[in-house]
C-alpha cells in the first residue's frame, strides 16, 4: 500500500549539513501557507531546479524533518553563518529563513525524484519512511 508525504528538495550540500548538525535553517524566497510543517521528507538532490516543471530523477530522500517557524532572512542573519552554510552565496533581500527542527534521519536512504517547491512523494513502502530514534 503506497503512503504520500510532502517533500522538499535542496540542492547539495545543505541536506548533509542539516543531518550533520551544521545547518538548522533553509534559505528560500518563498514560504509555505501553513506553519508548522510536520514530517516534511528533506530530499538532497545535485542539479539545480531552476523552473517549476524541472525534475531531478536521480536525487536522495535522506531524513524527516520539522519546520516551526519562518522568519525574513536579514543581512545580519547572513554574516552570522559560515561559508561553509552560504556556500559563498550573496545575500539577497526578500528571502525567508526556514526554522529546520526535530531532523529525523532515515535508516536507509533511497533515490527518489526531486522538483521545486513542496511536493507530494509517493512511498510504495512505509517502511522506507523508518529513522533513527
Amino acid at each position: 500500500m503506497s503512503i504520500y508525504i510532502n517533500a522538499l528538495s535542496i540542492l547539495y550540500p545543505a541536506v548533509t549539513n542539516i543531518i550533520e548538525k551544521k545547518k538548522n535553517v533553509e534559505i528560500r524566497s518563498w514560504y509555505p501557507q501553513q506553519i508548522p510543517l510536520y514530517n516534511l521528507l528533506l530530499v538532497e538532490n545535485n542539479v539545480y531546479l531552476k523552473n517549476d516543471e524541472d525534475i531531478d530523477m536521480d536525487a536522495t530522500a535522506v531524513a524527516i524533518v520539522d519546520v516551526f517557524s519562518i522568519n525574513c532572512w536579514t543581512l545580519q542573519d547572513f554574516r552570522n553563518q559560515s561559508d561553509e552554510i552560504t556556500l559563498n552565496r550573496e545575500w539577497k533581500d526578500n528571502y525567508y529563513m526556514w526554522d529546520i527542527r526535530n531532523v529525523r534521519i532515515l535508516n536507509k536512504s533511497f533515490k527518489c525524484y526531486a522538483k521545486k517547491g513542496i511536493y507530494q512523494l509517493e512511498i510504495d513502502k512505509p517502511e522506507m519512511l523508518q529513522y533513527h530514534v
